[in-house]
């Protein structure tokens, strides 16, 4: 059985058209490259596969990947705007400043996977006693990777999560998850910009167009001939069409109520109820 299974799923953000008719099958141990120019619904993609939003025509180990909340114990999602929040009247992306050691962070499921933390803490470089509120971008990315690859699953989802590492620090983490897909047969889907060394460690690629009129496929398939870099460019090249600058220019119409009170009132799903 596939690991994943999209058949014609399309997804809207309000009026915004972000995934459209979308279809392709991933095999289990597959490691997949997700690649696409900004603003072509990769994130999208992911957080759909996260079950982050609810949607029609993806399945995830032929179960519901939104309401089967099941598969929380069998994925992990890891992505960029992890330990940021929103600050009413301050601004977005904002890092927590919580005055906690990394060794009481999830502490029974470190206890639990004892052997696979000592691993992941070698691997990553990381210090126990580091507190989250003096760590770097990229010390806090470390983190957010330990824990969040500390209970073994069979699918990892991958956001852009190694641009702040560093170059050692990268490698190593791209062959553990090599060895990992290997090992435990674990399916990987990796949305990434960064395609240095990457070119014997995919075994697929799903590039998204931007201009997703008919389908935002552009390719799904096994791995290319040529380098990722150098095909990657190419199909950003044919996806020249555009939105018209008219898209741009519209007035932005609120689909729901302003009254936010500063960020303390009621989430979207309030309009559901």
């Amino acid at each position: 059985m596939n690991t994943i299974e999209i058949n014609h799923c399309s997804f809207s953000l309000g009026s915004k058209n972000i995934i459209n008719n979308l279809t392709c099958s991933i095999k289990r141990g597959s490691r997949c490259l997700l690649v696409g120019g900004n603003g072509a619904g990769k994130t999208t993609l992911l957080r759909l596969l996260a079950g982050k939003h609810i949607c029609k025509g993806i399945t995830v180990f032929g179960r519901d990947v939104y309401h089967d909340t099941t598969l929380n114990f069998s994925r992990t999602f890891l992505h960029q705007n992890w330990g940021l929040r929103t600050v009413s009247f301050a601004g977005q992306n904002i890092p927590y400043v919580a005055d906690i050691m990394v060794k009481d962070m999830m502490k029974d499921l470190q206890n639990e996977y004892l052997e696979r933390r000592n691993e992941l803490i070698e691997l990553l470089d990381i210090n126990l006693e580091w507190r989250m509120h003096l760590l770097s971008d990229g010390q806090r990315r470390r983190v957010q990777i330990f824990l969040g690859l500390l209970r073994p699953v069979e699918l990892i989802l991958l956001d852009e999560i190694t641009n702040v590492l560093d170059i050692l620090c990268r490698e190593k983490l791209m062959t553990w998850l090599f060895n990992e897909s290997i090992k435990h047969k674990t399916t990987i889907i990796q949305s990434t910009h960064i395609f240095d060394g990457l070119d014997d460690w995919y075994t697929d690629v799903i590039c998204l167009r931007c201009n997703n009129t008919l389908s935002s496929l552009e390719y799904f398939g096994p791995k290319q001939s040529r380098t990722i870099y150098a095909q990657v460019k190419d199909w950003l090249v044919l996806d020249n069409v555009k939105e018209s600058s008219d898209d741009f220019n519209k007035p932005n119409v609120l689909t729901q109520s302003t009254n936010s009170a500063g960020g303390f009132a009621p989430g979207r799903f309030y309009n559901y109820w």
